[in-house]
């Protein structure tokens, strides 16, 4: 799902969709995505990775860990990729605590679906996880999203409140504000270019 102009007032999100476990997730060698990148750091990986597939037609995700190595490349179809970080022969990369993921949102807003969320809150090692939207005309820059723990972060009371917005519509603007002015109460921050 990817952004649509500088407002995005108008923009209706829908928090279904999406999904950890596509079955037509093609896993890549993190080597490819790697050689890219400028410095081995993870701002390094989130920068080259918005540059290469943030206007993709496609979702794509990466995983970068703490010292700046691509540690997992997933290629997904339109509106769904794999995310449990997992190679074709079912063997799982273990990423480090303070690990991020990237993932592209094509076909709508770069705010998380409750699949994106559940992933997320369920994946101990990932931090930070950003959503990069679509460069639509009128825009200067693509929509980023970032969600981020915090020590105070409670999966179980999380997924609570996952459960409250599943398959819901809403303006971006006020998904956004939505998922701001939950933060502290679940314990993380959340910071969107769709918030003012």
């Amino acid at each position: 799902m990817g952004g649509r102009g500088a407002s995005s007032k108008s923009k209706i999100v829908n928090t279904g969709g999406g999904g950890s476990n596509n079955p037509k997730t093609k896993y890549m060698d993190p080597g490819k995505l790697q050689k890219e990148m400028k410095q081995k750091s993870q701002y390094d990986g989130v920068k080259t990775f918005i540059d290469k597939h943030a206007n993709e037609n496609h979702e794509f995700i990466a995983v970068v860990n703490s010292k700046g190595t691509v540690m997992q490349y997933n290629e997904g179809e339109k509106s769904a990729v794999g995310t449990r970080f997992r190679d074709n022969n079912n063997r799982y990369f273990q990423a480090d605590m303070g690990s991020v993921d990237i993932h592209n949102h094509p076909n709508g807003a770069a705010l998380p679906s409750t699949a994106d969320l559940q992933s997320w809150a369920s994946t101990k090692e990932i931090q930070t996880s950003y959503i990069v939207g679509k460069k639509t005309q009128g825009m200067k820059s693509n929509h980023l999203t970032s969600m981020s723990k915090t020590a105070s972060f409670n999966e179980q009371k999380f997924n609570r409140f996952i459960r409250m917005v599943k398959n819901k519509d809403f303006v971006a603007s006020e998904y956004a504000q939505l998922l701001k002015s939950n933060a502290s109460k679940y314990g993380y921050k959340f910071n969107s270019t769709y918030l003012k």
